[in-house]
């Protein structure tokens, strides 16, 4: 089914950039670390002077791009990746998805908590927070019957804020830094 297709999609990603992580050298691992690293702190900086808007725009992009080049080399994960956007966009188009959703004027909204603790449940949650917030992602308070039709579907015990509602169509940009913190994550946990 699509949704065991995306979800093998996604296992072997996050399994590739884990696996490349345990058999790289410490030194190695630090290196790339400090590659992606003086990038992240350009991402930092310019967020007190609000004003001009194409120039405080320059720095964001490059934030995960660093570490990205790296794992982007790994063996299949471009190949993978470019598969698992597509997949999601045949969900965004065809309105049909694996994971619990509803649908608004025509547009498919997933709860957060599919990202935070179905597809990433090893990142911490003020990190996806901190993706979201970088891409200007809002969330949106489903109504009581949406909520009602999520817990039904296999959410019972989710607190409201988990089903706040990401536009499906808004996955495709966050998901690449979601794997970029997992590989950070893997990094930092290698290094101990």
């Amino acid at each position: 089914s699509a949704g065991q297709y995306f979800a093998t999609l996604h296992t072997s990603l996050c399994d590739i950039i884990s696996c490349s992580v345990s058999r790289s050298s410490p030194e190695l691992l630090r290196e790339w670390l400090k590659k992606a690293e003086p990038a992240e702190e350009l991402g930092e900086m310019p967020k007190s002077p609000p004003k001009p808007k194409n120039g405080s725009k320059i720095p964001e992009p490059q934030k995960p791009t660093k570490g990205k080049e790296i794992w982007l080399a790994f063996q299949d994960v471009a190949a993978l990746l470019t598969n698992l956007l597509s997949q999601l966009e045949t969900f965004m188009f065809a309105r049909k998805c694996p994971f619990p959703h509803v649908v608004r004027a025509g547009a498919v909204f997933i709860p957060i908590h599919v990202v935070k603790e179905k597809l990433f449940p090893k990142l911490a949650g003020a990190s996806v927070d901190q993706v979201l917030q970088e891409h200007k992602v809002e969330l949106r308070p489903t109504t009581l019957s949406e909520e009602r039709h999520l817990r039904d579907l296999e959410l019972k015990s989710c607190t409201s804020r988990m089903l706040k509602l990401l536009a499906l169509k808004q996955l495709p940009d966050i998901y690449p830094d979601l794997l970029n913190l997992h590989w950070h994550d893997s990094i930092r946990q290698q290094l101990g």
